[in-house]
């Protein structure tokens, strides 16, 4: 038992005096910037913008896979 601790100890201590360098190394953080949300006009055009991209996409996707289409509900795709 005593030569376990004996070994333990000289492991810790062998190994704070070998790897000081990593203690070196810790760095802080950058600081967080601050993200600002946008006007209120800004959000209403970028919620348009973003609700026609998508409709465009899924009109192209669902003509060229009716039966996904189908599946989803909108028959005009038949």
């Amino acid at each position: 038992m005593k030569r376990k601790l004996c070994a333990l100890l000289l492991v810790v201590v062998a190994g704070s005096l070998a790897f000081p360098v990593l203690a070196q190394r810790r760095r802080r953080l950058p600081p967080r910037r601050v993200v600002t949300p946008p006007a209120a006009a800004d959000r209403g055009y970028v919620t348009a913008r973003f609700r026609q991209i998508a409709d465009e996409y899924l009109k192209g996707h669902y003509s060229f896979n009716p039966t996904e289409a189908t599946a989803a509900g909108l028959h005009e795709y038949d």
